[in-house]
């Protein structure tokens, strides 16, 4: 399975265990259900800071929003990609949010 359709998979998986609609959680950001919808479609990736988001608000690790692990809770592992690929980069990208926001409270 390719990254975007595991994240796919794991936004719309959070999405239904919390009992929430895709309107619930476009209202959370600020977005349009059809963006939502895109992204648990596969038809769109979610930006770094909305995969940070997800972790934080549903208390879920990005392991398991990047399908490496099934036990939604733990920390996220920065090596678990191999260099260059686009999972590597993706989490790189999402660390350095995450590393932005710690700044910021």
């Amino acid at each position: 399975m390719e990254l975007k359709e595991t994240i796919a998979k794991r936004l719309k998986e959070i999405r239904i265990q919390n009992e929430l609609s895709q309107i619930d959680i476009a209202r959370e950001l600020n977005m349009t259900q059809a963006a939502i919808a895109q992204y648990e479609m596969a038809k769109n990736m979610p930006s770094p800071d909305i995969l940070y988001w997800y972790a934080e608000h549903f208390d879920v690790s990005l392991d398991y929003i990047f399908g490496r692990s099934d036990k939604p809770s733990g920390s996220a592992t920065y090596d678990f990609a191999k260099p260059g690929t686009e999972a590597n980069q993706l989490l790189k990208e999402v660390v350095k949010v995450m590393l932005e926001e710690t700044k910021t409270k």
